[in-house]
């Protein structure tokens, strides 16, 4: 299957911990949704539990695991570098960014650690931070990027040299970040990622990593974001099937109650408001709360908060799971082979309403809903 979870719903940040929460969390799932099939597995490990698992040994015993389960790590996240289940994660989510050393080794860790999970002659796929956060930035910032990026793409192919095993690194542009929309993807692959001949190669190892709830945030159309990525030769290497809450206000003055439960302390909830005349960004949800106490006539907010995909409605408002079907619409009619990985990683700090009866039943509950909406993502192999 081409299909399958994030296990970055998952807390803990040891290797160990990681095993462990494939054995209660991941097998419960196979089960339910693919008992007799291999069934992708989306892994986050930590930049402590990568290196303990490139250790001889330790390695052997995953992939083991994997393989008698039937579990195939098909796509890895690299975007948290550390705990993600902290107190507060907040900005330090997008650290280290692209300008650092430690952020290229950790990515290439994960991706010597894929490469021994993965047989010869497939591709593995990871996600990575947009750059940074703060999308105002000196040209000298995109530059250096693009070289960290550009050398991370050379050491991908001499993973493959020796491997057999393809590593496609996708850049998953958030909101708030340097990179937030298509068009600002399209600007930094091309004049300065792809600027130089010998970076033209590296096509093929670098392209992006498009989160439906992303883009929905930003209020971008699905469609047009990932045909603009299309046309410009980007290559779109994962998705993440995502959804957000939605309030659409009508001209009604209202209370803060309908969104007041997605306050957290723990990650950034980025809040758009669009209204017919202008489009407003908060960093996260309790600042938008305190400048407009009573909303805004006529407008649609969208918050950075993962809901369960299978959710068409949260307490007294809509989620944004109509832009699921717009995007895999796009898919499905261009044949254009990817990874496809439910990511609702604040499962844990959402609303009780939202959470249901258990973790595992909600993973379970979102790819049961994806699978019969979507019957025929299975057939987007990646070998075309």
């Amino acid at each position: 299957m081409n299909v399958g979870y994030c296990t970055n719903v998952h807390s803990g940040t040891t290797f160990e911990q990681a095993l462990e929460n494939l054995k209660t969390f991941a097998l419960p799932v196979k089960q339910a949704i693919s008992p007799n099939q291999p069934m992708g597995i989306g892994l986050w490990f930590s930049e402590e539990a990568v290196n303990v698992a490139l250790q001889d040994g330790n390695w052997q015993r995953l992939k083991q695991f994997l393989n008698l389960n039937g579990l195939v790590a098909h796509t890895f996240n690299a975007f948290p570098f550390t705990d993600f289940h902290q107190p507060s994660v907040k900005r330090k989510v997008y650290l280290p960014d692209w300008t650092s050393d430690a952020r290229s080794q950790y990515t290439l860790e994960v991706a010597r650690l894929q490469s021994l999970l993965l047989p010869e002659m497939s591709i593995g796929t990871i996600s990575t931070v947009p750059l940074a956060w703060d999308e105002r930035q000196p040209p000298e910032f995109f530059a250096t990027c693009a070289s960290q990026l550009n050398r991370c793409a050379q050491q991908l192919e001499a993973i493959e040299q020796n491997s057999g095993v393809q590593i496609q690194l996708g850049l998953e542009p958030e909101p708030g970040c340097v990179l937030q929309t298509s068009n600002q993807v399209v600007k930094f692959f091309d004049r300065y990622l792809f600027s130089g001949v010998v970076a033209q190669k590296h096509r093929v190892r670098l392209g992006v990593c498009h989160d439906i709830c992303h883009a929905a945030v930003m209020q971008e159309s699905q469609r047009e974001v990932l045909q603009r990525y299309h046309e410009n030769g980007i290559a779109i290497s994962k998705v993440q099937i995502s959804s957000a809450p939605e309030f659409v206000q009508s001209g009604e003055p209202w209370t803060d109650e309908v969104l007041r439960p997605f306050v957290e302390p723990r990650y950034l909830h980025q809040t758009t408001v669009q209204d017919d005349a202008d489009f407003r960004f908060f960093e996260d949800l309790p600042v938008a709360l305190e400048q407009f106490p009573a909303g805004l006539p006529r407008s649609v907010w969208r918050v950075h908060f993962h809901v369960p995909i299978m959710l068409d409605a949260v307490g007294g408002m809509g989620t944004t799971q109509g832009e699921i079907e717009s995007c895999l619409g796009w898919f499905l009619n261009h044949d254009y082979p990817s990874h496809f990985e439910v990511e609702t990683y604040a499962w844990e700090v959402a609303p009780a309403s939202v959470r249901g009866n258990s973790m595992t039943d909600s993973i379970v509950a979102e790819l049961r809903w994806l699978l019969e909406h979507f019957p025929d993502l299975g057939r987007l192999n990646r070998r075309g």
